[in-house]
């Protein structure tokens, strides 16, 4: 299992769908009030986050438009 490495808790303030890294046809959605893991230095588009140890695929700025850093 590989791990999002700078990685920092977000939490989904919009609804968006994602894919699994390791079965791109597999897709989630992902609701608001959910918890992931996300390197906030990547720059890759896709992006990458993390969420009960699996890796997840979402458009990077569908991504940014949708999760915020917890306060």
């Amino acid at each position: 299992m590989t791990t999002v490495a700078n990685r920092r808790l977000h939490i989904v303030r919009a609804r968006f769908d994602a894919t699994l890294v390791t079965e791109p046809s597999r897709r989630r959605t992902f609701k608001v009030g959910e918890m992931l893991w996300w390197d906030t230095t990547q720059t890759s588009d896709p992006a990458v986050f993390e969420v009960d140890n699996l890796l997840f695929r979402a458009d990077r700025q569908t991504l940014l438009q949708c999760i915020a850093i917890p306060t």
